[in-house]
């Protein structure tokens, strides 16, 4: 973009070059105008069409949906059946590695057990001979074997209830092991069950969806014989909108201008804080003001076409009626007066 005088703009716009190119920028919208209203009225045939087979479509496409929903939850629910599978698997290699250290502290807990009543009895036996013994060296040593046989009875008590107390926290684990197991079984077969279930429903939602699409072939193939049409008028309408790319391009570089798709934009060399913009559409209701194409309007750079202001030396042009918009519209916008009612 190249800083231009408001005379050099308007020579500009004046001149031959930019009225060819005006010429055909103006000739090839209204090309894309008039193939745009051919596609809406094409476009309305074809709905016409999908109308008179809408119910039944609608409802063979939901039956589809409902069908692919079922496959896709049968395909879930086959999955999460294999891994509880899998996970009943490691759940009873779980249970039976378990069953067999419980068994092992199990027969631990007998033998200590037995153990033990061999103790208490020779114990027994140790403390009556000792009652009737009358020998000094005798009793001596019935004396030490007692008191060693009561250190081991100590020893093997307490061993004992470690070993008990052990066994009954493993076997508490392992009956929480085969709950989790049967737990698992239990969610597998339901698992299988709603698969089933979910397959036959799957298949009667394809064989309705069947049936409907037949119903609806015919009104479905005239509506694509109209979206066909479409697709050939909307790649016309491409090539012509590639056209104005082309010129917008053209336009950069002939007129030295920020080109776009409504506005072109030239700096001011009289004010850098302003921008020259020329519309290439007139729109009378989408912004602050009512602009036409090839007029001059002034925006600030930092605001752009959100705020646009006529040229004070062209006030004159502009009629009565809108002369009077626009002031009440800087009046209220730049001093806060209000109007009353």
């Amino acid at each position: 973009m190249k800083a231009k005088y408001l005379k050099e703009i308007k020579n500009l716009l004046e001149s031959p070059a930019f009225k060819e190119w005006w010429g055909k920028y103006s000739e090839k919208q209204k090309e894309i105008i008039n193939i745009t209203s051919e596609i809406d009225k094409i476009m309305a045939e074809e709905n016409n069409h999908r109308f008179n087979a809408n119910l039944v479509q609608k409802r063979a496409l939901d039956r589809i949906e409902e069908s692919s929903q079922m496959d896709a939850l049968a395909a879930k629910w086959t999955a999460e059946a294999s891994d509880m599978d899998n996970k009943s698997y490691e759940a009873v290699a779980r249970f039976e590695s378990k069953r067999v250290e419980v068994s092992e502290l199990w027969f631990k807990v007998g033998a200590l057990d037995h153990e033990l009543e061999t103790v208490r009895s020779e114990i027994n036996t140790l403390r009556e001979r000792l009652s009737s013994a009358s020998d000094r060296q005798e009793v001596i040593n019935l004396r030490t074997t007692l008191k060693n046989k009561e250190q081991t009875l100590e020893s093997l008590n307490k061993e004992f209830a470690k070993i008990s107390e052990l066994y009954e926290r493993e076997a508490a684990k392992k009956k929480k092991l085969w709950e989790e197991v049967e737990m698992i079984w239990g969610i597998s077969i339901e698992y299988n069950l709603k698969v089933a279930e979910a397959q036959a429903k799957s298949k009667k939602f394809k064989r309705d969806a069947e049936r409907l699409l037949r119903e609806s072939n015919y009104f479905t193939r005239k509506a694509m014989e109209k979206q066909s049409e479409q697709e050939q008028l909307n790649s016309e309408r491409e090539k012509d909108e590639k056209y104005i790319e082309e010129l917008l391009r053209l336009a950069r570089e002939k007129f030295e201008c920020i080109a776009e798709d409504e506005f072109l934009y030239w700096q001011q060399k009289e004010n850098a804080q302003m921008i020259y913009c020329v519309p290439l559409i007139t729109d009378l209701d989408n912004y602050n003001i009512e602009i036409r194409a090839l007029c001059i309007y002034q925006v600030d750079r930092s605001k752009g076409v959100s705020f646009i202001e006529p040229l004070a030396g062209d006030r004159k042009k502009i009629s009565e009626e809108e002369d009077s918009r626009i002031d009440d519209f800087f009046l209220k916008g730049r001093k806060g007066i209000t109007q009353e009612t």
